[in-house]
């Protein structure tokens, strides 16, 4: 699975390569109530959307027995 394959608002995290880089991209959101409100909703939806089906129970159950059975 790819995580970068849909970013919120455009972010390019593989950019980030230094505490510098990450301080100003935090700063600029903080200082833009609005940027960090649409941050906020995007984030939220690309949880929904990505990390929701990897921690459903049936999911989960479905790779514990995958497991289980390989034992």
């Amino acid at each position: 699975m790819n995580l970068f394959a849909d970013i919120p608002m455009g972010i390019h995290y593989q950019t980030l390569r230094s505490p510098d880089s990450i301080a100003q991209l935090i700063r600029s959101i903080e200082n833009d109530k609005e940027w960090k409100t649409a941050l906020k909703t995007e984030m939220r939806a690309y949880g929904e959307r990505v990390f929701r089906p990897l921690f459903d129970r049936v999911e989960v159950a479905k790779r514990i027995m995958r497991v289980f059975h390989t034992i």
